[in-house]
C-alpha cells in the first residue's frame, strides 16, 4: 500500500493547503527541497562537527532532529524512537568514537527494524574500511565519506541524493525496491479511535511542518467539540437502528471529541482542505444522522470564514452522482487522514453497518511523503473540475462559502427526509 493506495480517485476523497499558509508547490519553490526529517546520530565527542553537518542540512531546507531537541518532561528512550520511526532518514556520523558508542548502534539497529532509510557518513578515509566492519548489516549500505573534521561540509548534501535514499536507490544492490512501510491495522470502530489517539498524541511536538488531507463522507470536522454531555452527541448517531452499536461509551466519545480538537488546532496552524461526500454519510447513518453532523460541519466552516487567516481553506463537496461514479457498485466507502506529514490513516466502512471495518495506521516518512504527493496530484485535478462553481459572485471564489451553501442544502434535505418518514 505504497503511494498507491492514497488517491483521492481510487481510495476516497481528501484534504489540504489553509491559512495565510502558502501550497506545498510554492513552499517547495522557496525551499531547496523538501523539508525531510534527518535523524542525525552521533557521539557527543564529534559535537563540533555534527553542528557544521547540522547547519549544512538546515541550510538545504532539510529538518535536522538529534537529541538536543528533545522536549522536557518526555520519557528519552521513547521519545528517540518516536522521532527515529518519523523520520524521513538516519544520518548516522560514523567516526571512531560513534562506533563504539551503543547509543549510536541502537538508533541504528531501531532505524533498520523501523525500515527508515539509511544514509551513514564515513569521517576518516584511513579507518572508514575498520568502521564498516563494526557495523554489521548497516556496514554494506553505500556511504558518504569524508576525509576529516576540516572536509567541506556545505558541498556534502544535494536534494537528489535524499530522493534517491527514500527510494533506496544507491543503497544496497541486493534491495532495489525501495523501504518497505510497517503497517497497524485497527478493526473496529473502538480500535481505530484508540489507535488514531495515539498516533496523534505521538505527532505532538514531532518536528515538521505540512497541512492536513482529511477525506471522508463528512471527515471528522463533523464531529462535536463540545463537552460530552451535550445533546448533539446523541444527534449525530440518530435513533437506534438495526445493527447499529448502543451508545457509544463516554471514554470513546471523549477521544473522538480530542480528535476534532486536534485536528482544528492543526488545521489552524498548517493548514487544511477537505473532500466531503454527505450523500454516503446519508445513505449510511440516515437523515437524521446525517443531517446533525452535516451542521456541525457547517458549523466549523462558518467558524473558518470569520477567521481572516484561515479563509483559503479549500473544501470540495461532492454531489450525490459524483459519489455514485466514483463508485458505482461499491457496498463500501473509504475515507483517508493525512494527518501533517506524520501519519496516515485509511479506513474501510460498509455503506449499512456498524463502524469502520477496517483502517490502516502507518508513520513511516517514505510512504506518508508518497501519499501526500499522490492525493495533491489528484485534489489539484479535482478542485480544478470544481473551481468554476466557486467563482459564481455569491462565492467570490471562496469553496469554504460554497461549502457552507451545499451543507445547509443538504441539511434541508435530510430534514425534510425525517420529516416524510415521521408522516408514514
Amino acid at each position: 500500500m505504497t503511494g498507491g493506495g492514497y488517491g483521492y480517485r481510487t481510495a476516497c476523497f481528501c484534504a489540504f493547503s489553509c491559512g495565510s499558509l502558502l501550497p506545498d508547490s510554492e513552499i517547495l519553490e522557496q525551499h531547496r527541497m523538501y523539508p525531510y526529517r534527518i535523524f542525525v546520530s552521533y557521539a557527543h565527542q564529534d559535537k563540533n562537527l555534527v553542528g557544521r553537518i547540522v547547519d549544512s542540512l538546515a541550510d538545504l531546507g532539510a529538518i535536522p532532529v538529534f537529541d538536543e531537541d528533545l522536549l522536557p518532561g518526555r520519557e528519552f528512550n521513547k521519545d528517540i524512537r518516536t522521532r527515529i520511526s518519523h523520520s524521513h532518514a538516519l544520518l548516522p556520523i560514523l567516526t571512531k568514537s560513534s562506533t563504539t558508542s551503543a547509543w549510536v548502534h541502537q538508533e541504528i539497529g531501531y532505524a533498520m527494524g523501523s525500515n527508515v532509510p539509511i544514509l551513514p557518513v564515513f569521517v576518516g578515509a584511513s579507518h572508514a574500511e575498520d568502521i564498516k566492519g563494526r557495523l554489521g548489516l548497516a556496514g554494506r549500505i553505500h556511504a558518504l565519506r569524508i576525509s576529516d573534521e576540516r572536509s567541506d561540509i556545505q558541498s556534502l548534501f544535494h536534494e537528489q541524493m535524499f530522493e534517491d535514499v527514500l527510494d533506496n536507490r544507491g543503497l544496497a544492490d541486493e534491495d532495489p525496491g525501495g523501504p518497505l512501510p510497517r503497517f497497524e491495522c485497527a478493526f473496529s470502530s473502538q480500535e481505530r479511535t484508540s489507535t488514531l489517539f495515539s498516533h496523534l498524541n505521538r505527532a505532538r511536538g514531532l518536528p515538521g511542518k505540512a497541512r492536513g488531507r482529511y477525506c471522508g463522507a463528512l471527515t471528522s470536522f463533523a464531529l462535536p467539540s463540545t463537552r460530552i454531555g451535550d445533546p448533539i452527541w446523541s444527534r449525530i448517531d440518530g435513533p437506534p437502528r438495526q445493527g447499529r452499536p448502543p451508545r457509544r461509551e463516554d471514554a470513546i466519545l471523549k477521544k473522538l471529541r480530542d480528535e476534532r480538537r486536534h485536528l482544528q488546532a492543526h488545521s489552524s496552524t498548517h493548514g487544511c482542505d477537505l473532500i466531503v461526500e454527505p450523500s454516503v454519510a446519508l445513505k449510511r447513518l440516515g437523515p437524521e444522522a446525517a443531517g446533525a453532523r452535516a451542521e456541525v460541519l457547517r458549523a466549523f466552516l462558518r467558524d473558518v470564514t470569520r477567521d481572516p487567516t484561515r479563509d483559503q481553506m479549500r473544501v470540495v463537496v461532492m454531489s450525490q452522482t459524483e459519489s455514485r461514479d466514483r463508485n458505482p457498485e461499491s457496498t463500501c466507502y473509504g475515507s483517508l487522514m493525512i494527518f501533517g506529514d506524520w501519519f496516515v490513516a485509511e479506513s474501510r466502512t460498509p455503506l449499512d453497518g456498524p463502524g469502520y471495518r477496517q483502517t490502516t495506521f502507518t508513520s513511516h516518512a517514505p510512504t506518508v511523503l508518497s501519499g501526500i504527493r499522490e492525493c495533491d496530484l489528484d485534489f489539484d485535478e479535482i478542485y480544478a473540475e470544481h473551481e468554476p462553481y466557486f467563482q459564481r459572485s455569491e462565492y467570490q471564489g471562496s469553496s469554504v462559502r460554497a461549502a457552507i451553501d451545499l451543507l445547509t442544502a443538504f441539511i434541508a434535505k435530510c430534514a425534510e427526509l425525517v420529516r416524510l418518514a415521521q408522516a408514514d
